[in-house]
């Protein structure tokens, strides 16, 4: 059973429960985050929803050349 639930959750993610509309704009202003693996995936969407939310933004990545 824990296969097949190991399965469907990997197939099919369920729903973010965090998202833009839980950080409103300008509410993370004077505030310092680092956020590792900015350069591609959940750490940079995370990058992107506190850049527009006003916060400032210290991103670390493994490689530069990667997008």
């Amino acid at each position: 059973m824990q296969a097949f639930r190991n399965f469907k959750t990997q197939t099919w993610p369920p729903k973010p429960t965090f998202t833009e509309a839980n950080v409103p704009p300008g509410s993370q202003t004077g505030r310092v985050f680092i956020v590792t693996g900015g350069n591609t995936g959940i750490g940079f969407e995370l990058c992107k929803i506190l850049f527009n939310s006003g916060a400032t933004i210290y991103m670390a990545s493994r490689s530069k050349v990667r997008p």
